[in-house]
């Protein structure tokens, strides 16, 4: 029997190194599958990650780029916004000068037009003066000719009375011829 105390603890040694070679075995094929497999998923994960970031990178770049061109867009807008004020300043400004320079004109014109008129109410009034002249001038032509003509009646009676008074003093001349 002390040969048995011997040899089954012996061979209880031998059944549970092998059980537990087994077991270990068996434990360390899981552990190494349950090791891949965190290491797959944490890889997974990890790729995950790696295209979420990647996603969000080129996310954040067509963003940045969009938001570039939106200034770009606001900053073209603007300028444009700016230089169409900035034209229609000048333009308000041409405007304005143009504006004066036409009043200018306007009151010189005006003064012209009321230089013009004082102008016109003289030579109307000299007109009226000389159209009176000549209707007194025409009545005083109308008495000059009845003066004239009765001038040359005057003067035809007096050529009529000296040719009678020359035919008379003939007469008389050749009554005293033949009386003497």
């Amino acid at each position: 029997m002390k040969k048995l105390y011997f040899i089954l603890p012996l061979v209880g040694l031998a059944a549970f190194i092998f059980v537990y070679i087994n077991f270990k075995e068996t434990l360390d094929q899981k552990e190494r599958e349950k090791k891949v497999a965190a290491e797959v998923a944490k890889k997974a994960k990890l790729d995950k990650e790696v295209e979420a970031r990647k996603i969000a990178q080129e996310d954040a770049i067509k963003l940045q780029a969009q938001r570039k061109q939106e200034k770009a867009e606001r900053e073209a807008q603007k300028a444009k916004n700016d230089q169409q004020l900035a034209d229609l300043k000048q333009e308000a400004e041409k405007l304005q000068r143009e504006r004066d320079r036409i009043s200018g004109n306007v009151k010189r014109t005006q003064g012209d037009i009321d230089d013009q008129k004082v102008l016109l109410a003289k030579v109307e009034e000299r007109r009226e003066m000389l159209n009176k002249e000549q209707e007194h001038l025409r009545t005083l032509v109308k008495a000059a000719e009845g003066n004239v003509r009765s001038l040359e009646a005057v003067l035809l009676k007096i050529e009529a009375a000296e040719k009678a008074a020359q035919e008379t003093a003939r007469a008389a001349a050749a009554a005293k011829k033949a009386n003497s």
